[in-house]
């Protein structure tokens, strides 16, 4: 298994894709930080200064806490799916499999590689964040007291991002289906998934079922509504209910990833 884990890092490492979109993302963020607060400071400048609901203030909490906008998330997938796609697009797994007391350990293997993979897309934003606010001229940047709070933010959000990472390897492994997989990472991404969620609390409503909405329970709807703010409202439990979800969509679509490929015949 160590063997296997160490050969997906340098397949990780040696892919220019990664590194592409890596620079393409990091390039992003910094820019998107560096010109927002001086947008938003020509927007005040010609109101007038009249309170138009923008701030150039930048908290350090809020920076760690959107380290991976939903925009910007999707090169993060497309970088995810491409790796956890390339063994079987380029048909060396039939190789791999082979070498192995179980096919599954490949996908297990892949979901180690996306920890380490989600994790330097999340640091990386922060970085790329901070250096921008704090770069720009027009920004007044602030180093908070919710900083604490915003690095827990920035970790539940990782393991919501595992969680949508483990229905890509589901998909990319268990189904075989690459474009599937690009198409519904960019779905997760961008909260597009929200009309079909709506279809589906108007089912359950019609279920004389009340107060109950799927949105607060899928990774994708919690990563756009997980904050620092949405934390600190009296007797929210957003926190602990995106780590649960994280945990149970991980778990499920890992193992569901593993038994599946177990079953399937390597071409």
């Amino acid at each position: 298994m160590g063997r296997l884990i160490k050969m997906d890092f340098y397949r990780l490492f040696q892919s220019r894709l990664f590194w592409i979109l890596s620079g393409v993302f990091f390039v992003l963020k910094f820019i998107t930080s560096f010109i927002e607060p001086i947008l938003v400071d020509w927007l005040v400048q010609m109101s007038g200064g009249e309170d138009i609901g923008f701030t150039l203030d930048v908290r350090l909490s809020e920076v760690i806490e959107t380290s991976v906008p939903g925009l910007l998330m999707i090169i993060m997938f497309i970088s995810l799916t491409s790796f956890l796609y390339a063994d079987i697009k380029n048909g060396y797994i039939k190789n791999i499999a082979g070498q192995i007391p179980g096919k599954g350990l490949t996908a297990v293997s892949k979901f180690v590689i996306m920890l380490a993979h989600n994790l330097f897309y999340g640091i990386m934003g922060a970085v790329a964040g901070f250096a921008g606010y704090f770069l720009s001229p027009s920004s007044n940047f602030i180093f908070d007291e919710d900083i604490a709070q915003g690095i827990e933010v920035f970790f539940i959000k990782y393991l919501l991002t595992l969680a949508m990472g483990a229905i890509v390897l589901f998909i990319t492994t268990g189904l075989y289906s690459n474009v599937f997989a690009i198409v519904l990472s960019v779905l997760l991404c961008v909260g597009a998934l929200s009309l079909l969620y709506m279809g589906i609390d108007q089912i359950i409503s019609l279920l004389k079922i009340k107060n109950f909405s799927i949105s607060n329970y899928v990774p994708d709807m919690l990563y756009q509504n997980i904050s620092v703010d949405a934390m600190n409202k009296p007797e929210s439990a957003i926190a602990l209910t995106s780590v649960i979800v994280a945990v149970v969509f991980t778990a499920l679509f890992v193992a569901g990833a593993v038994v599946l490929f177990n079953k399937r015949d390597v071409k």
